[in-house]
């Protein structure tokens, strides 16, 4: 199975969340960045998709913006699945339209 971190697809989709998640709360990158431990220049990378997304700056932009790990990963206009089955595959949360 292909690691959802690999994807340039996602990272496209994460750029795109990063931004959106700073403007709906209402804080800059300063302040992103003191949440995360790291420098201004470093989240501004992130959120344009120079810097790839991996699972630790996922889990760390998560925590700063007080959302689950998987919403760093979801476009606005696409649905957000909040539960789902056990049966599913946990990458079933993470919908990329070509």
């Amino acid at each position: 199975m292909t690691s959802p971190f690999k994807s340039p697809g996602r990272r496209r989709l994460a750029k795109t969340r990063i931004l959106e998640l700073a403007r709906q709360t209402g804080r800059t990158y300063e302040q992103i960045a003191s949440a995360c431990g790291t420098d201004r220049a470093t989240v501004a990378r992130l959120a344009t998709g120079e810097t790839q997304i991996t699972p630790g700056w996922a889990r760390r932009l998560a925590q700063a913006f007080g959302v689950p790990q998987r919403e760093i990963f979801v476009c606005s206009d696409a649905p957000v699945a909040r539960t789902l089955p056990r049966s599913a595959p946990r990458a079933a949360a993470i919908r990329v339209e070509a």
